[in-house]
C-alpha cells in the first residue's frame, strides 16, 4: 500500500497549513469514522494485538524520548479502534493521569489517521475539529501535533503525538522530526508483528490475555 508524503505536496498543502485552513472554518472534516472502521485497517491493528495491552518498555521509551527532543509537556502513542483511542504509552505531566482510553469523540488523533498525514493544531479553542474536546474544555489540551504511524502493511493504525496545555505554534522542522520519531514506532509495530508470526509458526502459546510477549 503506497502512502502520501505528507510533506511533498508545496506550502500551500503542509501540515502548518491544514490547520490554518482548518481554524478558518474552510476545510472540510474528514470522514473519521469512515476511516476509522475501514475493515482492512482494522484487520491489520488486530493482527498487531496492541490493543488494550499492559505498558511495554519500548514504546515507554519512545514516548519519554519525543517528550524530550520536542520540548511537550505530553507525549503519547495512541491507536484508533474502530469507536475508540487507546493509548499505549504516554507521558503526562505531574498530577496528571496516565491515559488509557478515550472516547472517540473526544480524540485529536482520529484525524492525523483519517488523513494519513500530519495535524498541527496552535490553539485548540479555535479549531472546529476537536474545539469541543474535553480535553479542550477542561484545559488539558491546546496545542497539539500529530503524526500517523503505519502496520507493515501500510495502514495507518495510530499516531504519535505531543500536546500542551498552552498555546505553540509548531515549526516545519518540528514536523519532519516527528515524521521521523513516527518511523521508530513503526518498527517497534513490525518487530511486534514480526515476533508473533515466528511465535504462531512455531505453535508456541501467545502471552496471556491473547498476546505475544513483549519486544524488548
Amino acid at each position: 500500500m503506497n502512502r502520501p508524503n505528507p510533506l511533498s505536496e508545496g506550502k500551500t498543502q503542509g501540515p502548518r497549513d491544514l490547520d490554518r485552513s482548518s481554524a478558518g472554518g474552510s476545510r472540510a472534516r474528514p470522514d473519521v469514522e469512515g476511516a476509522a472502521a475501514d475493515s482492512a485497517r482494522l484487520a491489520e491493528l488486530a493482527r498487531t494485538r496492541l490493543l488494550d495491552t499492559e505498558p511495554e518498555e519500548s514504546f515507554d521509551r519512545i514516548t519519554c524520548l519525543v517528550a524530550r527532543v520536542m520540548d511537550a509537556p505530553l507525549a503519547l502513542v495512541n491507536l484508533i479502534d474502530r469507536d475508540r483511542q487507546f493509548t499505549k504509552a504516554c507521558v503526562v505531566p505531574e498530577g496528571m493521569s496516565p491515559l488509557a482510553e478515550t472516547c472517540f469523540n473526544d480524540s485529536f488523533c482520529q484525524y492525523p489517521v483519517a488523513l494519513d498525514r500530519p495535524l498541527a493544531i496552535d490553539d485548540a479553542r479555535d479549531h472546529p475539529w476537536v474545539g469541543q474536546s474535553a480535553f479542550v474544555r477542561e484545559g488539558g489540551i491546546l496545542a497539539y501535533l500529530g503524526v500517523p504511524f503505519h502496520g507493515p502493511d501500510g495502514h495507518a493504525l495510530g499516531s504519535l503525538c505531543v500536546a500542551s496545555p498552552e498555546p505553540r505554534e509548531w515549526t516545519q522542522d518540528e514536523v519532519e522530526l516527528m515524521e521521523e520519531l513516527a518511523h521508530v514506532v513503526e518498527t517497534e509495530v513490525a518487530l511486534r508483528v514480526e515476533r508473533l508470526k515466528a511465535t504462531l509458526e512455531s505453535g508456541q502459546d501467545a502471552a496471556p490475555g491473547g498476546h505475544p510477549p513483549a519486544v524488548e
